[in-house]
């Protein structure tokens, strides 16, 4: 009888360790890892059910104060949206770029200090903030395309990372639901209106530029083209082109000249930016603002002038 009590009791513990194991790793989310203490819980993160539970309660916090997406009844978005967007996307993109290149430990990290503190400023989500810490080192993140048709002629391309991309999928189709776009599922149609190229931008604020005006950045960089930008914020840059196979060479030449790289990508340039009537226009911006409500979208083109 004894030797039965004993097992029994050995079974019952067993199954509350299990439990209490369970629950912790579906419930108890540890947070954004900026601290030595916290790092290795972060790297351990691989759970795909924790990656889809914390986007689907993301977005739907975002979605809640969203407008409803269309091209009639309501109100464009203001530009201050479209803007504030645009610059999400942006730090979104830096931020997992210094965690990726010096490590999540912010002590250790000061780009990444650098870049949270900018993004607190831009009023940038920290649940957003926290959600990308996430996905940036976990080895099991994908990027991914996804296509969007507006009208039928205006085109966007969706980049995104995530774990599980059927959870980026499901909530763009729930924004397309609610605006006249329309997910392309079939198969890639970028190539009719998207030219694939390396995209380079250095900062023109730089002390170390070793060109002051367009002319010497083309004689300075053998590049497709040059040309001089300026980002959501109004940072004045020069953007680099090039074929996507060399765009390791010319980050590399570009930094032996003492550049100050903001970003350095492969990226889509439309072949043949289209000029739209005011409502499309509209349906446009809407639609970028939403599409800032998934964390996971870090950046989107389109071929609307």
């Amino acid at each position: 009888m004894s030797s039965l009590y004993l097992y029994l009791h050995f079974i019952s513990c067993v199954l509350l360790a299990l439990r209490k194991m369970i629950l912790t790793r579906i419930f108890n989310l540890p947070k954004l890892v900026l601290t030595r203490s916290n790092c290795t819980i972060y790297r351990n993160i691989s759970i795909r059910n924790n990656s889809a539970l914390l986007l689907n309660s993301l977005i739907a916090k975002e979605m809640t104060n969203s407008r409803h997406v269309s091209n009639s009844p309501q109100p464009a978005a203001k530009s201050n949206d479209v803007k504030q967007a645009l610059i999400s996307f942006k730090y979104l993109r830096l931020i997992k770029r210094a965690i990726r290149e010096f490590g999540p430990i912010l002590e250790e990290n000061k780009k990444l200090q650098a870049l949270l503190e900018k993004a607190q400023k831009h009023n940038i989500s920290s649940d957003f903030i926290n959600f990308i810490t996430r996905i940036s080192v976990n080895t099991r993140t994908t990027v991914g395309l996804l296509e969007l048709l507006l009208f039928s002629n205006c085109h966007f391309i969706v980049q995104y990372e995530d774990i599980d991309n059927s959870v980026t999928k499901h909530h763009l189709l729930t924004i397309c639901e609610r605006s006249d776009a329309q997910l392309i599922y079939d198969n890639i149609k970028w190539p009719k209106n998207f030219d694939q190229k390396g995209i380079i931008s250095v900062r023109k604020d730089s002390p170390s530029l070793p060109f002051k005006n367009l002319k010497e950045a083309q004689m300075a960089i053998p590049a497709q083209s040059v040309s001089e930008e300026f980002d959501p914020e109004g940072i004045p840059f020069w953007q680099f082109h090039c074929d996507p196979s060399h765009l390791h060479k010319m980050k590399r030449d570009l930094t032996e000249k003492n550049c100050e790289i903001e970003e350095a990508f492969v990226g889509y340039i439309p072949k043949r930016e289209i000029m739209v009537p005011n409502h499309v226009r509209n349906a446009a911006r809407n639609l970028i603002v939403e599409l800032n409500k998934i964390p996971t979208i870090d950046n989107v083109y389109t071929n609307i002038m």
